[in-house]
């Protein structure tokens, strides 16, 4: 079974459900172990979460390294489409400053490919320590934009907070997810913030692997899609910080290492035109 729950470029979900009372019912009783709280906290919103059937948009970076005055830009414009429920196809494609594309096939039962072309030289596959690589020189790595194997992984229910979440109090579960087995992660554990109300992720805490606190990565900005009688809720800006202290309140607190992510002209699924040889590696 395979998320994508790091990435904000790729986060859609249906909203399912009414109320937190209601839905902490369903996922689990209080008396079950913290694993299996766990587990089942984030397979629910694996259910609950869908995606559009194909969908087009722009992402623009505000980077920061040191001094916020001097921030590095970086454009691109971005295609993804779903083949059906074990595949995904995406690809983003650097408008500014230089061209710069990167290609993922995501699939359900095996690891992810990855390819990136720069202007000049052949596609190159992504894979193994290559994916704790930083994407454009921004503070995401290739790992944060691949999916998941919940099987690849050990979640421990860690209890119930609130969140500052678009500057509201919400209320949400607290997972903390160590990988077990499958490709190696730069990350030695990672603790995920799911609202109550319909289990999107809104933030996730991430340790190093000599377990000292490394990043965060949080939802600045929520929007609401419908198409047809499906609704999607998309996490439209997202903000990763490095930090050293996992309680700091805002993306540019910290170590003034920052990358603010941002989609704009969102298309979904019949008004997205895409053209599929797009996602062929020999198009790149």
């Amino acid at each position: 079974m395979k998320i994508n729950i790091l990435t904000s470029l790729f986060i859609a979900i249906t909203l399912l459900f009414s109320g937190s009372s209601l839905l902490h019912a369903l996922i689990f009783n209080d008396q079950d172990d913290p694993s299996v709280k766990g587990k089942k906290i984030i397979e629910e919103s694996d259910k609950a979460s869908t995606s559009p059937l194909q969908m087009e948009y722009e992402v623009s970076m505000l980077i920061i390294k040191g001094n916020p005055d001097n921030p590095i830009i970086k454009k691109s414009k971005n295609y993804q489409k779903k083949y059906n429920e074990n595949e995904v196809k995406r690809l983003s494609v650097s408008t500014y400053p230089g061209q710069l594309k990167i290609l993922t096939h995501s699939y359900t039962k095996k690891d992810d490919d990855m390819w990136i072309k720069l202007s000049t030289g052949a596609p190159k596959r992504i894979s193994g320590k290559g994916k704790q690589g930083y994407v454009q020189n921004s503070h995401f790595t290739y790992e944060d934009m691949e999916s998941e194997d919940i099987d690849d992984y050990e979640y421990n229910y860690l209890g119930d907070t609130v969140l500052k979440v678009e500057g509201k109090d919400t209320e949400c579960y607290k997972v903390m997810k160590r990988k077990v087995k499958g490709e190696e992660s730069v990350y030695s554990k990672g603790e995920i913030y799911l609202r109550k109300s319909d289990l999107f992720t809104v933030r996730i805490d991430l340790w190093d692997i000599n377990d000292n606190p490394h990043k965060t990565i949080r939802i600045l900005k929520i929007a609401a899609f419908s198409s047809g009688k499906e609704k999607y809720t998309i996490a439209v800006k997202t903000g990763v910080s490095l930090i050293d202290d996992p309680t700091t309140e805002s993306i540019n607190e910290g170590q003034q290492q920052y990358t603010i992510m941002e989609m704009s002209n969102i298309k979904i699924d019949g008004n997205a035109q895409i053209d599929e040889s797009l996602f062929r590696k020999e198009s790149l």
